[in-house]
């Protein structure tokens, strides 16, 4: 039954389930052109964000790579039903420690692009974040006959 319950559990994450959306969702905002503009960052902060992101987007590329090959081999121990609790343990304890290497370099990319922008626009991004968050919320609480 546990082998089940794992198993299920680690199917969304194996099939690309995405994680940490707000971290994507304030990057990609940063590259809309228009909210660039919004917010006034200049053609140097706009390549010094971009950089920042290949640059941690590469690292993540390999730690979701691992944590993918780690999660084939506990769905083969799972699946074996002849596993020991500390073999379980020690894979489960890997990747606990991969993904937290994953949101580590999340937020270490937040941060280096929070520092290339300025107080003012880090506010004026704020608010402009909050009010796409406030419609999209809004987008979803409306009756389906009004949509």
């Amino acid at each position: 039954m546990l082998g089940i319950i794992l198993s299920m559990m680690l199917v969304g994450q194996m099939m690309g389930a995405p994680e940490e959306p707000p971290f994507d969702f304030y990057f990609g905002t940063l590259r809309n052109r228009k909210i660039a503009s919004e917010i006034g960052l200049t053609a140097d902060q706009q390549k010094k964000i971009n950089d920042i992101h290949y640059s941690y987007a590469k690292k993540l590329v390999d730690l979701r790579a691992e944590v993918q090959r780690k999660n084939i081999d506990l769905n083969r121990i799972i699946e074996s039903e002849s596993y020991k609790k500390e073999e379980l343990e020690s894979l489960l304890n890997e990747i606990g420690s991969l993904e937290a290497q994953i949101r580590l370099n999340r937020i270490m990319e937040l941060s280096e692009i929070r520092k290339v922008l300025t107080n003012e626009q880090r506010e004026k991004l704020r608010e402009l974040m909050r009010k796409q968050m406030e419609r999209r919320r809004d987008k979803r609480q409306e009756p389906k006959s009004l949509k």
